[in-house]
């Protein structure tokens, strides 16, 4: 296969290419294309290894050395950029020129495997549409306590949250959150997690060097 070149599903009956997976291998492993998805060189993908699933890398074309009807297919193909064909041609001088592992040499470059695996979802909680604090608005039933007041006026000041965030901000229990859901006055909404990122200080001052230092 040329590095790139797309390989989509094809007429003949498989469509095998091979994966590079991070484990002690000296070579990639074959494996079957499902007709729904296309992957190029780089690609990573999660396939089947025995009991466990494993993230890897296409590699390039089949090696043909198992037997088509003994192979496995592609798990999953994982929404991704591809690796980029230097970062593969690294790859494969550093393990020629050191003698090691090919895939001991791919797993340095994937040390943190659950950067590649998609964000976890959390549970957040904001007003159902139309529910305002106002008591004529409110669900048949719903009472406004005053707890339950104090997490509407947190939902003003912050926005969307977990119940943990939602009823530390308003000094009462989680509870109260998940209370105000079973009466339709909040509802419970899954994101994807986001991880802070901290923003730079460009008026920090830095560490003081020796004159020798700098």
């Amino acid at each position: 296969m040329e590095p790139g070149l797309s390989i989509r599903p094809p007429t003949e009956p498989d469509n095998i290419v091979s994966v590079l997976l991070p484990l002690p291998l000296t070579a990639s492993y074959d494996y079957i294309v499902p007709k729904n998805i296309s992957v190029v060189r780089g690609s990573y993908v999660q396939v089947p290894l025995g009991a466990r699933s494993v993230i890897g890398v296409v590699w390039g074309s089949a090696r043909g050395d198992v037997e088509t009807q003994k192979l496995r297919e592609i798990s999953v193909l994982l929404d991704l950029p591809p690796m980029p064909k230097n970062l593969i041609l690294f790859i494969e001088w550093v393990a020629g020129y050191t003698l090691a592992r090919l895939g001991n040499v791919l797993r340095m470059t994937m040390s943190v495997p659950q950067a590649l695996q998609p964000p976890k979802k959390i549970t957040i909680y904001d007003l159902v549409p139309g529910v305002m604090e106002k008591s004529e608005s409110l669900p048949a039933g719903a009472r406004l306590t005053t707890a339950r007041r104090r997490i509407l006026k947190v939902l003003t000041q912050i926005g969307p949250g977990s119940a943990a965030e939602l009823s530390c901000a308003a000094k009462t229990s989680p509870s109260v959150v998940r209370g105000m859901v079973d009466v339709g006055i909040l509802q419970a909404i899954l994101v994807e997690e986001e991880k802070p990122v901290n923003r730079p200080d460009p008026c920090k001052v830095g560490v003081a060097l020796s004159e020798a230092q700098s």
